[in-house]
């Protein structure tokens, strides 16, 4: 999990910043994150056209509760290195 996710709040000033036209950079520096980390976002919730902060967030509300499997649970032979 990233050390600092996106919220709620930040899905919604990042749907603002597309609305008013803002570049990836400009929504970044507004919510003090890097520029890819805003790129990213609108990316993997369907671009610039289709990014809304709702469904942004389901997404990675989804993606934070997925069942995770780790090396040692699928490998009990697993010893790490």
């Amino acid at each position: 999990m990233p050390a600092n996710p996106l919220t709620a709040s930040d899905r919604e000033q990042i749907r603002a910043g597309i609305e008013r036209g803002d570049s990836d950079a400009c929504i970044a520096r507004g919510l003090g994150r890097h520029r890819s980390t805003i790129g990213r976002e609108i990316a993997c919730n369907g671009g610039r056209a289709a990014h809304t902060a709702t469904k942004a967030q389901v997404r990675a509300d989804k993606a934070r509760l997925r069942p995770k499997h780790r090396c040692w649970s699928l490998n009990p032979n697993w010893r790490g290195r």
